[in-house]
């Protein structure tokens, strides 16, 4: 798919990315081409955002629990009493095993309750990682076309 301007403004809170974007000239480049443009330049979280938008459903949650797997690891290390993120990240699990309604529920109450917590462990090393993963998901997105 080559992304167009028009594609990063349907998205919520794009506006920066727009701009880089346009002062890069990646209109209508292939999205994996766009993705390494923005690792060589070292915009991680802009990626880390584009990637997730590529993404199905499915994908977008396997992608948040490869991402979330190693900072809940260390943030449970200095809170050992918060267990809100691994529970996010449980019931996540339990919907990609069994996805219903339940377990959708289950997932989103959790992961409301996660976001903020989670989010302050990660760090760049895990936010590569995470990249390289949504990259891999594309990758196989493409070859079942």
């Amino acid at each position: 798919m080559k992304i167009t301007k028009e594609w990063l403004a349907e998205k919520e809170d794009s506006e920066n990315i727009i701009e880089y974007f346009l002062d890069k000239n990646l209109e209508n480049i292939e999205e994996l081409e766009v993705i390494d443009t923005l690792i060589k330049d070292n915009k991680l979280r802009y990626a880390n955002w584009f990637i997730p938008h590529l993404l199905t459903h499915r994908e977008q949650v396997q992608y948040a629990v490869f991402a979330a797997t190693p900072a809940v690891d260390i943030f449970e290390k200095y809170n050992k009493k918060e267990k809100a993120p691994r529970k996010a990240l449980e019931a996540a699990k339990n919907w990609l095993e069994n996805p219903n309604e339940e377990n959708r529920n289950a997932c989103k109450v959790a992961a409301e309750a996660a976001v903020e917590t989670a989010a302050a462990a990660t760090g760049a090393d895990a936010l590569i990682k995470t990249i390289n993963h949504g990259i891999k998901l594309l990758k196989q997105q493409k070859n079942e076309e």
